[in-house]
């Protein structure tokens, strides 16, 4: 059995300066509520080190391996704990209005033997985590020209 947690938002901005925000792991301190730290190289099988605030509690240190990395469109990265836990998450952008308004996707897939505990203990803090991150990331990208690239 897996659960998927889901969010998505439309922003003011093209696929490329949402990719940029999104390439840019340096900066996802300055900008995203749920990932508050991230480490890595995005290319595949390169690990990234997150740290996740998964509510009030302490922030949660995650070791992914990005999986597929496809600039303007698509971002994947997952983890596995043998049988026990599994998890692979997806952000996607598809382009609007001539390029104009980018639809963003992230999709967090949890399966394994402790899925359903992972699922009884964190669902509600994934699902506002999820729709924090789609908020902070439009509203980000939309208070910047989307014709400048992101300062670092």
């Amino acid at each position: 059995m897996s659960h998927v947690y889901r969010a998505e938002t439309i922003i003011a901005a093209t696929p490329e300066r949402v990719w940029a925000v999104l390439a840019d792991l340096d900066r996802y301190p300055d900008w995203n509520p749920f990932t508050v730290r991230a480490r890595g190289r995005l290319e595949v099988g390169a690990p990234v080190d997150l740290i996740v605030q998964l509510g009030r509690g302490k922030p949660t240190r995650q070791r992914q391996i990005v999986r597929e990395v496809v600039p303007g469109q698509r971002l994947t990265w997952g983890m596995r704990a043998g049988p026990w836990v599994h998890a692979q998450r997806v952000q996607a952008l598809e382009s609007l209005e001539d390029g104009r308004r980018t639809r963003y996707t992230t999709e967090d897939r949890i399966g394994g033997w402790l899925s359903p505990l992972v699922h009884r203990i964190h669902a509600a803090n994934l699902d506002r985590g999820f729709s924090e991150l789609t908020v902070a990331l439009r509203e980000w990208c939309e208070a910047r020209d989307s014709t400048t690239p992101p300062k670092h």
